[in-house]
């Protein structure tokens, strides 16, 4: 599923085994709202915190019943 739409909230989630960071996230699209999680392990954990409050496209997949982040792209 590809969505695109201002990330509106992206608050800090449970790490993983390994102690990498992880996050919810929220985006608001065509006054509708969607919510996901970086993945386990993923690069994604470093970096999402640079697209708050902007426009992005954003690839989403479930994994384990949970929506999870594929790709994102921004301003």
């Amino acid at each position: 599923m590809i969505i695109t739409g201002k990330l509106v909230d992206v608050s800090r989630y449970d790490t993983s085994t390994v102690g990498n960071p992880r996050y919810k996230c929220i985006i608001l699209h065509n006054d509708e709202i969607t919510g996901f999680y970086t993945g386990v392990n993923s690069s994604y954990g470093y970096s999402i915190t640079n697209y708050r409050d902007k426009l992005v496209t954003v690839e989403l997949q479930y994994k384990r019943n949970k929506l999870t982040l594929q790709n994102i792209e921004g301003e």
